[in-house]
């Protein structure tokens, strides 16, 4: 199941606080910039490419697993 947009905000928020894990680590890890991530972090954006949103997806799926 794909993250949705509502939800975002808060799994990142989770990862980063829980999980200790930096918004640029994230980044890295999906292929995209530090800011993209601290924009959906706070809500401001959500990713339109399919591709990205399945990329958060396996990248959250393994980081909370």
């Amino acid at each position: 199941m794909l993250v949705q947009a509502n939800s975002l905000p808060a799994i990142l928020a989770r990862i980063t606080k829980d999980r200790l894990i930096t918004p640029e680590l994230i980044a890295t890890e999906i292929g995209v910039s530090p800011m993209t991530v601290y924009r959906w972090k706070n809500g401001q954006v959500f990713p339109k490419s399919k591709i990205v949103v399945t990329a958060i997806t396996n990248y959250i799926n393994r980081v909370m697993a």
